[in-house]
């Protein structure tokens, strides 16, 4: 598999963390959530995730906090089908 060089600054550089935290909680033996997505991007992706400073615990509560978030918007869908959800400045 050929892996895409990338060169990210700044804001769009933090999405790294996000994406690989999401990544190394899909690679343990019980994840959270299971982002195969996110793992399958960052094995494409050549660039030294460790400059984001993600490691497996950081990992977990990125991924619990996505996982809340997930939960709480069901919910609410749930008691408001007519709601429109509109995410803004979330990264990935």
């Amino acid at each position: 598999m050929d892996r895409e060089k990338i060169t990210l600054t700044g804001a769009p550089e933090t999405m790294l963390a996000t994406l690989y935290a999401r990544a190394i909680d899909s690679r343990t033996a019980d994840p959270v959530l299971n982002d195969q997505a996110a793992a399958e991007a960052v094995d494409r992706i050549d660039y030294d995730f460790g400059k984001t400073g993600i490691e497996p615990a950081t990992a977990t509560s990125v991924a619990l906090r996505g996982k809340l978030l997930d939960d709480w918007t069901r919910d609410f869908l749930t008691h408001h089908p007519e709601a429109t959800v509109l995410h803004l400045a979330c990264g990935l």
